[in-house]
């Protein structure tokens, strides 16, 4: 939002700090300029566990992610697409599920009787993924700590600015906090051991490691074990080093899935080549042709 509405959403978040009940109304609603107007609410603690859309979690106001998640402006158009697509009994693997918020609701969205598997490989994300767990109580949840690569094996995984906490990733950079080595294993090893032998939605966020998924993946893809994947395209982390949102694209496409539902506006313009590389971020949703009928 332009910088010249500043004084007003310095008024309104001020406006909405005085009070918790202010606080949590402001949270529970969904309106243009909440975003903007969140950089101004003043937080109520250092952290706490709190009640964030129907689901409890512990926040740690120093991580943007976890900030966001209490505010209730965390991903929320993908979260409310993946609750009106999940179904009972549905499984479900979470892979990059840094605290746990969409393995939280996607528990809940999938009951007792479905199962989520959660993969994070930073040691401290996995460490709040499983209090988040124990918190709401999900008998559902699988966590293990691992980084799902290409080939089994420990990797290198560099530790970022504390600030936010999806900025850990697989390889070296030179703005990392630290290095250190986390077990890497296959998707299609990981899904063996676990006993999966249908994924009716996988998530997965690895900022930029989708393609080494892809490669461990191959048997599970290849028996279309994967129904349905949400996976983010991290063009700021991809595009420097060449890879297109079209090659991205046809990476999965090579494996029979089909994008659909979001993105559509991006998608049709990497396809016809007029997609500007503009480092951004986007959600994408794929589908195996199976799914559609009614598998």
């Amino acid at each position: 939002m332009h910088e010249a509405y500043t004084p007003l959403g310095w008024l309104i978040g001020s406006a909405v700090s005085l009070h918790p009940g202010l606080r949590d109304g402001f949270r529970s609603r969904h309106f243009k300029g909440k975003v903007f107007i969140t950089r101004f609410v003043r937080d109520p603690a250092p952290a706490g566990e709190y009640d964030c859309n129907g689901a409890t979690f512990a926040i740690d106001f120093g991580d943007l992610i976890q900030r966001d998640i209490y505010y209730g402006i965390y991903e929320r158009h993908e979260l409310a697409f993946l609750r009106g697509l999940a179904r009972p009994g549905w499984t479900c693997v979470d892979i990059g599920a840094n605290v746990g918020f969409f393995t939280v609701h996607l528990a809940k969205a999938v009951g007792p009787e479905g199962r989520v598997f959660a993969i994070e490989a930073s040691p401290a994300n996995f460490q709040r993924l499983e209090r988040n767990i124990a918190l709401n109580r999900l008998g559902n949840v699988h966590a293990r700590q691992a980084a799902i690569t290409a080939e089994e094996g420990p990797v290198r995984f560099s530790l970022r600015p504390a600030v936010n906490s999806g900025w850990r990733r697989i390889g070296e950079y030179a703005s990392a906090a630290g290095v250190l080595e986390v077990p890497g294993i296959p998707f299609d090893a990981f899904a063996a051991a676990q006993g999966i032998d249908r994924v009716d939605l996988l998530k997965i966020d690895i900022e930029g490691h989708e393609l080494s998924f892809l490669e461990g993946a191959r048997e599970s893809l290849r028996r279309g074990v994967i129904k349905r994947i949400l996976v983010e395209y991290c063009g700021y982390s991809l595009e420097p080093k060449g890879m297109t949102l079209a090659a991205y694209l046809s990476a999965f496409e090579a494996h029979g899935l089909r994008p659909a539902h979001l993105c559509l506006t991006e998608i049709a313009a990497a396809k016809a080549g007029t997609y500007e590389p503009r480092r951004s971020i986007l959600n994408l949703y794929f589908e195996h042709p199976s799914v559609a009928g009614g598998a």
